[in-house]
């Protein structure tokens, strides 16, 4: 079996701009890439931050990015690391997290 072919955004340094992140989606789905996972260590919202919702600005880049990876048929994901929620994985950071899940 072949695996499939993707993209992970998760690297540390400065995030693509979001014309940039479609223009390499759309480049890797002509050359059979099927998945695209957001990422990037600089978004705090998926790190350190990561109790809050994303701005609403950033949500509609985040959906309208989404829409195009649709359109491409390439899978978009959201990769989200909790910052230190090893730390205390209570009754607190669970429901947080499920919050989180659901946005």
């Amino acid at each position: 079996m072949t695996p499939e072919l993707g993209l992970i955004e998760g690297y540390y340094g400065l995030p693509w701009e979001w014309a940039a992140r479609e223009r390499v989606m759309r480049r890797l789905s002509t050359a059979g890439y099927r998945f695209f996972m957001y990422a990037p260590k600089a978004d705090a919202f998926l790190r350190r931050r990561w109790r809050e919702i994303h701005p609403d600005a950033d949500l509609q880049a985040l959906s309208t990015f989404s829409g195009a990876c649709r359109d491409a048929r390439v899978r978009f994901g959201v990769g989200l690391s909790p910052f230190e929620i090893w730390r205390d994985f209570g009754a607190d950071a669970k429901a947080a997290l499920t919050d989180k899940l659901a946005c």
